[in-house]
């Protein structure tokens, strides 16, 4: 049990950071409605619990790859963040929510959990959270997968929870602003989001 509660206040923890997946998350609920927003957290929560399993366990290969190839991870990601941050600053935010489909929320699943996953960062501050926490390091190989499985789970769901949070609640603000407000409020996010993009490809050198 005490390991699902760390779980859950790391994954909440990491996830509360404002970054540019909290921010793809506000500016898709802003036109899409909440649904889509969360959608989007999904991915990303998804891709933490998998590199929170990946650190636990000690999967030395991928870890080994993911250092070998962390330039060009870091790229892929930046010129991702910048083509999103541009498409965000050029959309507009319609006076009403423009329905999404289950294709829509499957893309917006996949896209956050792609752009999550070739963040070298993400497992290399979770192998830090359980170096920390020393869990599966007790000897006990049973016991260390155990608890390395229900701290993954909490991580997963702590993750979940705060994009369940954040979506909920700019759509419950989002009705408080005109269109138009919305839409500066959306290009805002597009220009940082970029910004994170040339940030993450200047981080190599």
């Amino acid at each position: 049990m005490i390991f699902l509660i760390k779980g859950l206040l790391i994954g909440f923890t990491i996830a509360m950071s404002i970054g540019p997946i909290a921010l793809l998350c506000i500016a898709r609920t802003l036109k899409s409605g909440r649904l889509a927003g969360f959608s989007s957290g999904m991915g990303a929560a998804t891709a933490d619990g998998f590199y929170a399993m990946v650190a636990g366990l000690g999967v030395a290969t991928i870890i080994r790859f993911l250092g070998d190839y962390k330039s060009s991870f870091f790229v892929f990601s930046g010129l991702f963040l910048m083509i999103l941050g541009v498409k965000i600053f050029l959309s507009e935010i319609p006076p009403e929510k423009i329905s999404a489909s289950g294709k829509d929320y499957l893309k917006n699943y996949f896209s956050t959990f792609a752009l999550t996953i070739v963040n070298p960062m993400t497992i290399l501050s979770f192998i830090a959270v359980f170096g920390t926490l020393g869990i599966g390091s007790d000897g006990d190989d049973h016991f260390s997968v155990l608890s390395i499985s229900i701290f993954v789970l909490g991580a997963f769901l702590g993750s979940a929870l705060w994009y369940l949070i954040l979506c909920t609640g700019i759509e419950y603000l989002s009705k408080k602003f005109s269109s138009k407000s919305l839409t500066v409020i959306n290009r805002v996010s597009g220009i940082v989001i970029w910004i994170f993009g040339i940030l993450t490809i200047l981080s190599i050198f």
